[in-house]
């Protein structure tokens, strides 16, 4: 097995403010697109949320320099932030829960090496307290969405 993937650090322009590091790693070239597996962790964030995240991405050339990708994977709460806390007169405690993570995008190589691009991701989560769905219960969205800007080294 060799270290040829290519590894990224992602920037959400929006309200959350995610900054993620994550890699992939090619599975299969099927001539017209090919496959990678990947994974990729959330190092800070305005939300006080981070997810941990496995992956799998489809890469689409357009051109020699111009793809599109999607991906489809599973995010794990690695820190629930603000949203895990605990009610001190009852005992319960707010419980986080993963799950789905899908994206599409936008990439551009700049050389051989260096590369970036701009994708659209949305995480799904579940917050309950004491078998509550809290989000629903609230009126909230029960996902993150993001628009990031991400910058590319591929590893020969």
């Amino acid at each position: 097995m060799t270290f040829a993937g290519t590894g990224y650090f992602q920037y959400d322009s929006g309200e959350d403010a995610f900054m993620t590091v994550g890699y992939h790693h090619p599975v299969k070239d099927f001539g017209s697109w090919a496959m990678y597996a990947g994974g990729s962790y959330d190092i800070s964030s305005d939300a006080d949320v981070s997810f941990m995240k496995v992956y799998m991405l489809d890469v689409y050339p357009i051109n020699e320099k111009f793809s599109l990708w999607g991906s489809l994977g599973y995010g794990h709460v690695m820190d629930g932030g603000d949203l895990d806390v605990c009610d001190a007169d009852s005992g319960l405690c707010t419980e986080l829960d993963g799950g789905l993570n899908y994206g599409l995008g936008f990439h551009y190589k700049l050389n051989d090496s260096w590369g970036m691009g701009i994708g659209r991701n949305v995480q799904s989560i579940d917050v309950t307290l004491g078998g509550v769905d809290l989000l629903e219960l609230l009126g909230e969205d029960d996902s993150f969405s993001r628009t990031d800007i991400h910058f590319s080294y591929k590893f020969d």
